[in-house]
């Protein structure tokens, strides 16, 4: 893969994933899942857009860029026609969406696959212009050939990075690091299967690194010692996995317990969730389920012996997996959670629950986009976080809001588009084209470069939607929505 197709194919799965299972969670409540999935689009698209821009300005990659936010705009348009046609929504409708999804994702895997084949092209012309006699038409045309390539090679794979360090300081910037490298680098064939291995699982679990306790003041210590509980329990559910680090992240021992811990806990509390009233505010574990899960201790115990401490075994990059899992059940643990304590606030404070759908409980649904593409985006993998923020929203949009509708079809109740469109989802549709619009303009206009000042023009957009839903629910402004007329007899 390039950063662009990871970024639209695996971060965009892993970031959209948990709001799409918790739209369907509550498959048969009466959500306006279109109007939130809309919401929750603009926030990525615009704020988070917005801010990968501002962090880590980049040329972006023009024709995949144009053609994300026309399939965006598209699968918008086609959502809202398919609602309005008759009002109703049936399965072949619902199987178009799927379509359209799927030919997304094959027209930006045709895109790669031609991209490899025009590349090896060039190069191909390149060698035979250098072949050639010499003559000025000849250095003309392999120079115009180089920058093509060059151009095509900025996009074509992804480029493992870290930060570069000269005599302890940062150097601004990153540099390539070579793979290879980082996993042989403590592998010494004298050592025993299990040198330290009590001492590394302990340095892989403690929550607070004391190289930043002992150079930062009491600021930042504070703010060790807030984020340690967090920092703790997922080095102890998550398994880490990182080409950057010495071993790519392995440690035996903790890894071993994870292989059976992490799947026990995501299947016992999963099924707590899928078994809990909608009313209901705790969490009942069945333990009737353990006997499914046992079969991970042998397995456990086989890798246990097998591996080694001092160097990853060939098999580590299927934790990676077991990571993916564990951080979506995180993050959907968290998103359900927040979803109903907000709908506690807006009771509680009488605020409708569509205002609450398309302000609050969209943006906090989507802090786990945010979190994770900044920290891309700092990393130096801008481009990758920029393809999420224009593929997670037209996964939700398309999977998300179809999977909800085929759910509420299988269960026997209407989709109508009155239910689904609320109170603000007229103004939802109408501020997402417009920032896909003016996303769209200026990339143009720049030459498709990413900057700051363009970062925090999407963010205003972003707040300009706020400001104009808050005017709406306070009656200040006129909304979007349709007028309800009434029939004087």
């Amino acid at each position: 893969m390039n950063e662009h197709l990871a970024g639209v194919t695996i971060l965009a799965f892993g970031n959209t994933s948990p709001d799409v299972l918790v739209n369907l969670a509550e498959v048969k409540a009466s959500k306006a899942v279109f109007a939130n999935s809309m919401a929750s689009s603009i926030f990525v698209t615009m704020f988070t857009g917005g801010l990968v821009c501002y962090l880590s300005p980049f040329r972006m990659n023009a024709h995949a860029t144009v053609r994300d936010i026309l399939f965006i705009m598209l699968g918008v348009v086609l959502i809202e026609y398919v609602l309005k046609q008759d009002y109703k929504v049936d399965i072949f409708e619902c199987m178009v969406l799927v379509m359209l999804y799927i030919s997304y994702l094959l027209v930006n895997m045709l895109d790669l696959y031609m991209m490899r084949r025009t590349i090896k092209a060039i190069e191909k012309k390149i060698e035979d212009l250098r072949n050639q006699p010499f003559s000025f038409p000849r250095r003309r045309k392999r120079r115009m050939y180089e920058r093509q390539l060059n151009e095509m090679l900025n996009d074509f794979e992804i480029d493992v990075k870290t930060k570069g360090k000269r005599r302890g300081e940062r150097v601004s910037g990153r540099r390539s690091i070579d793979p290879t490298t980082t996993r042989n680098i403590k592998y010494d064939a004298a050592n025993s299967k299990n040198v330290n291995l009590f001492r590394e699982a302990w340095q892989a679990v403690k929550p607070i690194n004391m190289d930043e306790w002992r150079r930062y003041g009491i600021f930042w210590r504070s703010y060790l010692l807030v984020k340690a509980p967090v920092v703790g329990v997922c080095a102890l559910f998550l398994p880490l996995v990182n080409h950057e680090v010495d071993k790519h992240g392995w440690c035996k021992l903790l890894n071993c317990i994870q292989l059976f811990t992490t799947p026990s806990l995501i299947f016992l509390m999963g099924m707590g969730y899928y078994d809990r009233s909608r009313n209901i505010w705790y969490l009942e574990i069945d333990m009737t389920y353990v006997p499914y899960i046992l079969p991970l201790l042998p397995l456990s115990l086989i890798i246990f012996l097998h591996s080694r401490t001092d160097i990853p075994p060939y098999y580590h990059f299927i934790f990676t997996y077991l990571n993916v899992a564990g951080s979506m059940f995180i993050i959907y643990v968290c998103a359900t959670e927040i979803d109903k304590i907000f709908d506690l606030i807006g009771t509680v404070l009488d605020i409708s629950e569509d205002f609450m759908g398309v302000t609050l409980s969209c943006a906090c649904g989507a802090l786990g986009d945010l979190v994770t593409n900044a920290a891309l985006a700092l990393q130096g993998y801008e481009k990758m976080a920029f393809a999420a923020t224009l593929g997670g929203p037209f996964f939700n949009l398309l999977i998300g809001t179809g999977s909800t509708f085929l759910g509420r079809i299988y269960f026997g109740l209407e989709v109508e588009w009155e239910e689904q469109i609320g109170e603000y989802g007229n103004n939802c549709i109408i501020f997402l084209l417009l920032g896909l619009s003016t996303t769209l303009l200026w990339s143009s206009v720049l030459d498709f470069r990413a900057r700051r000042s363009m970062g925090i023009f999407n963010i205003l957009v972003y707040a300009l939607f706020v400001l104009f839903n808050v005017l709406a629910e306070n009656s200040i402004v006129h909304s979007y929505a349709n007028d309800i007329y009434l029939e004087v007899i």
